[in-house]
Parts: structure tokens; sequence; C-alpha cells
């Protein structure tokens, strides 16, 4: 290897791979990347790996992964959203399952079946029912109407509107 491709790899490496498709093994390698937004195919594994991308995904998708940082997007239909990237903000409409893994994450969807939220500091607004919700972490707001019972911890912010 070059001296100069060399040198490149290694800050790439030390950058900690941030915003990279695959790293660490966060993504599927099989999984289209729709970072600057389209269409998906039904069902179609997508991944969203560019840090501060906009994309606007229309379609039904299946498994959509947001492993990028900064992310501020829409997934209007998806199984199932995995966001491990930091500090990302994404609306809509339907989602089966969805899984906040990073701090500082907001989502605003019309429709969960199941959330799960393994951060600190996110804001979740779900404007109709989530059937399961599952919150670990301190600070995160989660409002939603009707569904899953409201948790009992007092380390997050829990709004339940009747359903």
């Amino acid at each position: 290897m070059n001296t100069p491709r060399a040198g490149l790899v290694m800050g790439l490496l030390a950058a900690g791979c941030a915003g990279l498709i695959g790293c660490g093994g966060e993504a599927d390698p099989t999984a289209r990347d729709l970072s600057d937004g389209g269409v998906c195919d039904p069902g179609e594994m997508i991944v969203i790996g560019t840090a501060g991308a906009t994309p606007i995904i229309t379609g039904d998708c299946g498994p959509v992964q947001v492993t990028a940082d900064r992310v501020s997007g829409n997934i209007e239909s998806a199984a199932s959203v995995t966001i491990t990237g930091a500090h990302v903000t994404v609306l809509g409409k339907t989602w089966g399952t969805a899984t906040i893994s990073s701090d500082g994450t907001v989502i605003n969807v019309d429709g969960i079946g199941t959330l799960t939220v393994e951060a600190d500091s996110a804001a979740v607004v779900v404007n109709g029912p989530i059937d399961t919700l599952a919150v670990r972490g301190r600070g995160n707001v989660v409002n939603w109407n009707g569904g899953a019972a409201l948790p009992s911890d007092a380390n997050n912010t829990y709004t339940r509107m009747p359903g």
C-alpha cells in the first residue's frame, strides 16, 4: 500500500468509521444505501449510512438501518427501523418495529407496533398506538395514543393519551 493511501485508510479507521456502511458489522452489506433518498422496493433492506444525510424514503420498505450520525429525514413505511447513529431525527407513517440505540434521537411516527428505546435523551412522538413499549435509559420522552401501558420508571417522561 502506498503511503498516501495508507494514511487515508488509517485516518478513516482512527475516525471510528463514522458513517461508513458495514463498519464494525453495523449495517448489512446486502442492504441498499438510500442516504440520498428514493423509493424502496416492497420488503427491501435499506441502510442510511452517510453522516448528515437528509433522505426522503417512500415505499413499503423491509428493515431500515440508520447507522450514520446527524441524519434528518423521512421513512414512510418499514417493517423495522433500527437507529444506531447519534442525533438522528426521522419522521414516518407506519413502522412495524423501531429500536433506538443512540442518544439524542428524535422520531415522530403515525404508528409503531413495537418500540424499544435503549438510549438517553431520545424524544418519541407516536400519533397512534404502540402495541409494545420497552424503555431503558434516562431522560427519554415518549408520547403516544393508546396501546401499551404507561411504564412505571421515574427516569423518563411518558404521556399516553387514551386510544
